[in-house]
Order: C-alpha cells, then sequence, then structure tokens
C-alpha cells in the first residue's frame, strides 16, 4: 500500500481511540502501523515473511507501544489480560464453556497472544488469499474482536455486503457481524499495482452469547448443505443431504415462509436460523 489517502481512510474507519488495542495482519513495511501506534494504547503486528519482520523490528527498535510478532496469524490465538477485583491482571475467562479454551491454545500449533483489552480491534491489509480463513478465525474465535477492518478484494467484499445472490461466505460473515463497504480502492493504491481491485471492508463483530453461537453453528451447517448444488432448488439440496421427504420440508419451508422453489442464494441469515431451529 504506497497511497496515503487510502492510508487515511483505513485509519478513519477504523476510528481507533487512544485506549485501544489493535491487532494488525501483515504490516509488511510498516506505512499503516505508523499510523496505528501513534493512535493506539498499544498495536500487535503479526507478520509471517522473516525478512520483512527483521525491518520492522530495526524500524521501530524505539516504539514502547508496539508488540512485534515473527508468527502465521492463522496460528495465532487471542487471549485478553483484565483487570483483576485484586488491582492485578489475569487471562480472562474464555466466552465458551470449552475446556481447550481454559489457558491453553485452542488447537495444537496455535500460540496465546495476551491482549491488553478484551475488546479489540483488527485492521489490516492482508494478502486477499487468507481472507476467508481470516474471517472464519477470528469472528467464531473465543474471543473476537469488536472490528475488523480489512482491506479485501472488492469482489469479494461486494460478496460478502451483497443482499441478493449470497454467498455462503456472506451469510457466514452477516451469521456473526455486520458488514459494509467504507470505501473501494483502485488498483494504483498499491506497487506492485494488482490485477484486482480492492475495497475497505469494516464488520461490527456481534456480541453473541453461548447459545446464539451455537444457532449459528447449526444454521451454517445446514447452509452448506444447502448451497452444495448453488444452481439446483434448496428444497431438492436439504432433502438429499439430510435425507428427508420433500413433503415434510416443503411444510417447514412454508411455516417459515419461504418459497418451495427458492435457491440458496436467496436466503439470508434470518430464514438460515429459522431453518436450522425447526430440523
Amino acid at each position: 500500500m504506497v497511497d496515503e489517502e487510502v492510508l487515511d481512510e483505513v485509519l478513519a474507519a477504523a476510528e481507533i481511540k487512544s485506549d485501544e488495542t489493535i491487532l494488525e495482519i501483515g504490516p509488511g513495511l510498516g506505512f499503516l502501523t505508523e499510523r496505528l501506534v501513534a493512535r493506539a494504547k498499544k498495536v500487535i503486528a503479526v507478520e509471517l515473511d522473516a525478512r520483512l519482520f527483521k525491518i520492522l523490528r530495526e524500524k521501530f527498535s524505539a516504539t514502547k507501544n508496539l508488540e512485534l510478532i515473527n508468527e502465521d496469524i492463522l496460528k495465532i490465538n487471542p487471549t485478553p489480560i483484565v483487570a483483576s477485583l485484586s488491582g492485578g491482571f489475569q487471562i480472562a475467562p474464555p466466552l465458551r464453556e470449552d475446556p481447550e479454551r481454559s489457558g491453553v491454545p485452542a488447537k495444537a500449533g496455535e500460540r496465546d497472544v495476551l491482549m491488553t483489552e478484551k475488546n479489540y480491534k483488527i485492521v489490516a491489509n492482508i494478502p486477499y488469499g487468507i481472507t476467508s480463513p481470516i474471517l472464519a478465525k477470528f469472528l467464531t474465535c473465543a474471543h473476537p474482536p469488536r472490528e475488523i477492518i480489512l482491506m479485501a478484494q472488492r469482489e469479494v467484499a461486494e460478496r460478502i455486503v451483497a443482499e441478493k445472490k449470497r454467498s455462503l461466505l456472506a451469510i457466514f460473515v452477516n451469521l456473526y457481524g455486520a458488514p459494509e463497504i467504507v470505501a473501494t480502492v483502485p488498483r494504483e493504491a498499491f506497487f506492485p499495482v494488482p490485477k484486482v481491485e480492492s475495497a475497505i471492508l469494516r464488520i461490527a463483530v456481534k456480541n453473541l452469547d453461548k447459545i446464539s453461537r451455537e444457532s449459528n453453528e447449526k444454521a451454517l451447517k445446514i447452509a452448506k448443505i444447502g448451497f452444495s448444488h448453488p444452481r439446483k432448488k434448496l428444497l431438492g439440496n436439504l432433502a438429499g443431504g439430510l435425507r428427508l421427504k420433500k413433503d415434510g420440508l416443503a411444510e417447514i419451508f412454508e411455516k417459515i415462509g419461504i418459497n418451495k422453489d427458492v435457491r440458496a442464494e436467496e436466503l439470508g441469515p434470518k430464514e438460515w436460523l429459522a431453518l436450522a431451529d425447526y430440523l
């Protein structure tokens, strides 16, 4: 990213306050990082490339509110530390009642990264190839951020916010957050100039309780079956995937108010939640 005006747009979208913690993914040469550390209480920047990490370490050697981590972001497990009643600090309890989240990484190979506050934000100019894995990880982790502000491929961002012809990714993101495109970004804002246009995508992450998260997980299981053959009717996909009779499914569709000839791309998150509830 070489366009300073676009960097300013990213910062404006993030609305960073002086008491906030920011998780930056892929800082590269640190152009966005410079602006983040000037605004936030603390910035945790995760860079996979060892050569870039060395440059960043030298560049920001005197910066006190920056923590640099040479790691794969998909192996990071954000674990917040919060003030305890006794006046000290402790690791915050996990959101889910999951023994794997009690003070140890969620998966083998994951590394705990202590956040200085529970409701951190992600601000990042990420490699577009890992957009979906990053969203899947941080929207569903035990301690998700309050907001995610990403530079994304314009086509992907538009699919995520689409209200017609929705994709499975759009359903997923909208179950866990409220996405919006803040601005589109021309290819010339980057060096080297890429082949695709970009967009600044902001996702306000929903504050979901355990029951809501479980409902989302069930809805996504149904949605994956529904999208198994996108061009076919949803009724047939679900009947085949769930081994249910079409007549029974048609009755459920009618109760929910779904047309029996609908395709998966025509349903929104509320309909998928309702279907999962019935099924």
